[in-house]
């Protein structure tokens, strides 16, 4: 903003040089003028009170014409003088900040530089470390052969089956339970005459279909334990 001030200032001075043509002119003029009229060779002991009166007419017009000019001339370019030494103590002044500017940019662009290796070690380190982890988490994942996937997919179909039997089974030893209390070992009525021998068949048959029941229930909880502890150990249901 200073420098914008100083130039505008600047240009709204008039140059020296126009200052001072004028004021040249009129010098360079009448000392033309002055060549011709003291270019006599009238004597001091002769002069007369008529050169006398030229003599101080010389001298009035040479301190009008010659000697004010000079002044003002001298004034100008004293003035001007002062004018350029102020703008160069103010230029030397922006320089002198310009250069402090520069080392605070130094300054600043060293600790940059600094600091952007620091950076870049550390993001060196992250990244080994990032790959360490990944390395790490891939070793971590269960990984299994196509041919493993197909057979935990056939157990996992199994177990469905079973399921299903259990709860089929679970039907029919609730209605066979249910048959059972509700029949009176006492009192034993049949639409269908039979024999003594043919009831003691049935009595027997009966018999044998409960334990053959509840050895075949036996057999599936035995064989759903199984399946489960072996899906459970491949990890499957964590994968599925």
């Amino acid at each position: 903003i200073e420098s914008d001030e100083a130039l505008k200032v600047m240009q709204s001075m008039q140059p020296l040089h126009e200052q001072l043509k004028p004021l040249m002119t009129k010098v360079v003029a009448s000392l033309s003028t002055m060549g011709k009229i003291v270019g006599g060779q009238t004597k001091p002991s002769e002069a007369n009170a008529s050169s006398i009166a030229t003599f101080i007419s010389t001298k009035e017009k040479c301190e009008q014409d010659i000697v004010l000019p000079l002044q003002e001339m001298n004034e100008l370019s004293s003035n001007r003088m002062n004018v350029l030494k102020d703008m160069h103590a103010h230029q030397e002044k922006q320089v002198q900040q310009l250069k402090n500017m520069i080392d605070t940019l130094r300054q600043r662009m060293k600790v940059t530089s600094e600091k952007k290796m620091i950076a870049e070690s550390n993001a060196n380190v992250l990244a080994q470390r990032s790959a360490a982890v990944l390395a790490a988490s891939r070793d971590l994942l269960p990984t299994i052969t196509e041919a493993e996937r197909e057979y935990f997919g056939q157990l996992k179909r199994y177990e469905m089956n079973v399921h299903k039997w259990e709860s089929a089974f679970q039907d029919v030893q609730n209605k066979c339970t249910t048959l059972c209390d509700g029949m009176d070992p006492n009192i034993t009525s049949c639409k269908v005459n039979l024999n003594e021998e043919h009831i003691a068949q049935c009595f027997d048959l009966l018999g044998a279909e409960g334990k053959l029941l509840k050895k075949h229930g036996k057999k599936i909880e035995k064989v759903e334990s199984m399946m489960k502890e072996l899906v459970v150990s491949s990890g499957f249901e964590e994968n599925e």
